[in-house]
């Protein structure tokens, strides 16, 4: 009976380790998961930060060409660029229409 008894000991602590084992083995599995999970959301973040980055450095881009469209134009045209200007104010009314 003792023999009997052993055995069934034996089979529990080998039974019960291996349910251990394979526990263990899933709770690496999810965090493994879990981890994988919080890269891809950084990383999509990254992305779309990048994006925006690059969609705003697009934009920087098309205004200075134009700009070097609009001088190309005023050289063509024999335009000088305006040197130190002065303005006149004046309170009251400059000009008046009588009737």
């Amino acid at each position: 009976m003792r023999r009997a008894y052993n055995k069934f000991f034996i089979f529990n602590i080998i039974l019960g380790s291996l349910v251990l084992l394979l526990l263990v083995g899933y709770l690496i599995q999810q965090n493994g998961i879990t981890s994988k999970g919080f890269q891809i959301d950084s990383l999509a973040l990254q992305l779309k930060q990048s994006q925006t980055t690059y969609n705003n450095l697009i934009i920087q881009k098309a205004s200075l060409d134009r700009m070097d469209e609009i001088q190309q134009y005023a050289f063509q045209k024999g335009m000088v660029e305006a040197g130190e200007v002065t303005y006149i104010y004046q309170s009251g009314k400059v000009a008046l229409k009588k009737i």
